[in-house]
């Protein structure tokens, strides 16, 4: 992430904090394209899910830090490919179900790590708003499937 301008509301710990939270969310975003592409039929509603809400939550931080004069790149980073190879490689050998779930929780905890990390450095009260808004939204999907896999 760069920025476009000089803005005194991020620190460059929070410059940081919100480029390691869109790198996350691309990353992320990207491997569930080929969850919700592999899954199986009873399975792909809950990945689709997961990716409507990383599909959100990557426009939803892209606009509003470009609101606040930063020129985002979501290209993600070498973890895209990793996490797609993974699903990939899995869906080649077994079914891409409900047992995926646990790897899923794990990689989700990493962006809910990161949307704190962004929230702890941020000083601007309306960006940390959004950005708790963004990460409640994530739990909840997280809570709403802990009874799978």
């Amino acid at each position: 992430m760069s920025t476009t301008t000089d803005n005194e509301l991020f620190g460059s710990d929070a410059e940081r904090a919100l480029g390691k939270l869109m790198t996350r969310l691309t990353d992320v975003r990207n491997g569930f394209e080929k969850l919700v592409s592999e899954a199986q039929e009873d399975f792909e509603p809950v990945a689709r899910e997961f990716l409507d809400l990383h599909a959100k939550h990557v426009d939803q931080l892209r606009t509003t830090l470009r609101e606040h004069g930063f020129d985002i790149s979501e290209s993600g980073s070498f973890m895209s490919q990793v996490n797609e190879a993974v699903v990939a490689a899995r869906a080649y050998f077994d079914d891409i179900d409900q047992d995926v779930m646990a790897q899923v929780r794990n990689g989700e905890q990493k962006v809910l790590n990161a949307f704190d990390d962004a929230v702890n450095k941020v000083e601007s009260s309306d960006l940390t708003a959004r950005l708790q808004e963004m990460r409640n939204e994530l739990r909840d999907c997280v809570e709403r499937t802990r009874h799978m896999g």
